[in-house]
């Protein structure tokens, strides 16, 4: 089986397809989308031009204790939730056994 010969780009298509995620905000896959390219060689693209622009990539946000609290609370109270669930599952089953 033969693999497709590469698809060669002009640079200032590369240019113009940077620009649109860098400059103007939208995401890759977006534009790979409305550019039909792969999204995989648009991300290249993007990073090797951070790299030229020294722009650091976007880190993702840690969360912060609060909201990490709060998700082992909700965490806790679904789990309790769950639990009185089982419970009336048992007990309606066990009221609506025939007394025959």
């Amino acid at each position: 089986m033969t693999r497709p010969t590469p698809r060669t780009y002009k640079p200032e298509f590369k240019q113009m397809a940077v620009a649109m995620v860098l400059d103007q905000g939208k995401t890759v896959a977006s534009t790979a989308r409305e550019l039909e390219i792969s999204a995989y060689t648009l991300h290249n693209w993007v990073k090797k031009a951070r790299a030229e622009r020294g722009i650091e990539p976007p880190a993702l946000a840690p969360a912060d204790d609060d909201a990490r609290k709060k998700v082992r609370e909700q965490e806790k109270r679904i789990a309790e939730l769950e639990r009185e669930v089982a419970f009336l599952k048992k007990a309606a089953a066990y009221f609506a056994k025939d007394p025959q």
